[in-house]
């Protein structure tokens, strides 16, 4: 059941990455009926629910009726903002708690994606929804319409049951999509802390949602924090999070002689994976900066003599496996620039940048780099380290700068 789950939220996640299609057109007459068909019914709900003794059971049922309108990335633009201008009080909160702790995800084929299911349709729609609502406790003041909020769940609903629950299920990769975008969207100081304490427990899709909602909160302070802890408990994902990271964090501050040893091998690993990642140069015409290879998104010379400084310095085998792995990109798009197959200034100017340094770094690599791998290996706990392994065979196969 596990490798189930872990399956549908493996296809989630990728469809999700994939570029969107538009959202719907409001004013195209078919959605437009159907808007204010959700708008009449919706009120419907909301006054039922606050006057006329509708039960959660009976609101929940009616929402999910009709909320399946269609795949949520194209709806939600436009849905979302709809059911908050009906439901600014929060009278639906309770309706919301009941869809999402009642309506699990029904158990789907391989390569099929839970989210287009019904339930997993108007689930999504009620995590988003959960991140609107900063004083839920104010849909209670009304004494006439107070009784609803109990039974909802196991007590009222309160801003604190609220954030716990996004905090709690921002650890499960089949809710973690959404429930961080709706701790992003309450942005206060309580969904904050329940994000981060997410990152702890949080793990493979999970985790990379998590990391990426912390990164977008744009804190430098918790930069440490993310290169800390960011490459654990996402095995076989690293790639996505190491991008996001590579992206958002400066790594060559951290390739400095005064920034703490484990974090400067943090952020060797993190260069280390994303040079890996672009070691295939791209096809002839680079048309655009989302086919730029990402270790190019942001200054190589810079993160190259950085990261050549620090192996330097203090030796280890993250930074000499990042070395390594430098010199191979280089090799590679060196001869690609030389044959004329690449020839947007972007890579090219970057590639030249870096060349002069490599006969040093080659040097050192052929000395001090395999004896510090050497020594690694001697010291791993487990016996066999392998990305120490598979870059000491590397080294033996090929010249480290081929050019």
């Amino acid at each position: 059941m596990s490798q189930s789950l872990d399956s549908s939220a493996t296809v989630e996640h990728l469809a999700a990455r994939l570029p969107a299609d538009p959202p719907v057109d409001p004013h195209e007459p078919a959605i437009r009926q159907r808007l204010s068909t959700i708008r009449s019914e919706v009120t419907r709900v909301v006054t039922g629910l606050r006057w006329n003794g509708l039960s959660i059971a009976a609101a929940s049922q009616h929402l999910m009726a009709l909320l399946d309108v269609g795949p949520v990335p194209q709806w939600q633009p436009v849905l979302i903002p709809l059911l908050v201008e009906i439901d600014r009080a929060g009278n639906l909160l309770p309706a919301w708690f009941h869809i999402i702790q009642n309506s699990p995800d029904p158990v789907v084929a391989p390569r099929e994606n839970p989210a287009d299911s019904t339930q997993g349709r108007v689930r999504r729609i009620a995590l988003l929804m959960l991140g609107n609502y900063k004083q839920p406790q104010l849909a209670r003041q009304n004494e006439a319409g107070s009784y609803f909020w109990q039974g909802a769940s196991s007590e009222d609903i309160t801003a604190c049951t609220l954030v716990d629950l996004l905090g709690t299920l921002a650890t499960d990769a089949a809710s973690s999509l959404y429930a961080v975008q709706s701790l992003l969207k309450l942005d206060t100081n309580a969904a904050r802390q329940a994000l981060l304490k997410a990152l702890n427990a949080a793990q493979g899709w999970a985790r990379v949602d998590v990391i990426e909602g912390i990164i977008h909160l744009n804190q430098p302070h918790f930069h440490d924090l993310l290169l800390a802890s960011g490459l654990e408990h996402a095995p076989a994902l690293e790639s996505y999070v190491t991008s996001s990271l590579y992206r958002a964090i400066p790594l060559a501050t951290y390739l400095q002689a005064e920034t703490p040893p484990h974090l400067a091998q943090q952020a060797a690993r993190v260069l280390a994976q994303v040079l890996r990642q672009s070691m295939t140069p791209p096809t002839p015409a680079v048309a655009s900066q989302s086919s730029l290879p990402i270790v190019f998104e942001r200054d190589l010379a810079v993160l190259a003599h950085a990261l050549f400084a620090d192996a330097q310095a203090r030796p280890t085998w993250q930074n000499t496996m990042a070395l390594h792995t430098l010199g191979m990109l280089l090799g590679r798009y060196w001869e690609e620039i030389s044959r004329g197959t690449i020839q947007d200034q972007r890579i090219t100017e970057s590639v030249y940048a870096c060349l002069p340094m490599m006969p040093e770094v080659e040097q050192w690599m052929a000395t001090q780099g395999r004896a510090t791998l050497y020594q690694a290996l001697e010291q791993s706990e487990q016996g066999v380290h392998p990305p120490i392994v598979e870059t000491l065979e590397e080294l033996r196969e090929h010249e480290f700068v081929e050019h």
